[in-house]
């Protein structure tokens, strides 16, 4: 079996459109998240008040749901996903939402 080899140009190529595919979704499912209050995490509190859980909770769990999809695609080659790409750009997502919750000391909040 031959290697390909992933030369700078082509992996900041690819890397770039996934940059711009997290952003594309990102501008399309703000609105619905925030439901015009802004605050970007309002659903994940939301759900972590319903489900009498922590932000961090709730955003581990839609993260775990996003990789487990990556991972099924990276060991499946047969895998009928017709969104792969959106699951990676949907995990990274993921990250930075958590990633702001952690920075912002919100992820242990509790909303009952």
């Amino acid at each position: 079996m031959s290697v390909s080899v992933v030369n700078e140009v082509d992996f900041t190529s690819l890397v770039t459109d996934l940059d711009n595919l997290c952003k594309e979704i990102v501008a399309a499912k703000r609105p619905v998240y925030t439901n015009g209050n802004g605050d970007s995490l309002r659903n994940f509190r939301l759900n972590a008040a319903l489900a009498n859980s922590t932000l961090g909770q709730q955003l581990g769990f839609g993260l775990v749901k996003q990789i487990t999809a990556i991972v099924d695609i990276l060991n499946n080659p047969n895998t009928t996903d017709e969104e792969r790409d959106r699951r990676f750009a949907d995990a990274r997502n993921y990250i930075d939402m958590a990633y702001v919750a952690y920075k912002k000391g919100q992820l242990y909040e509790k909303y009952l």
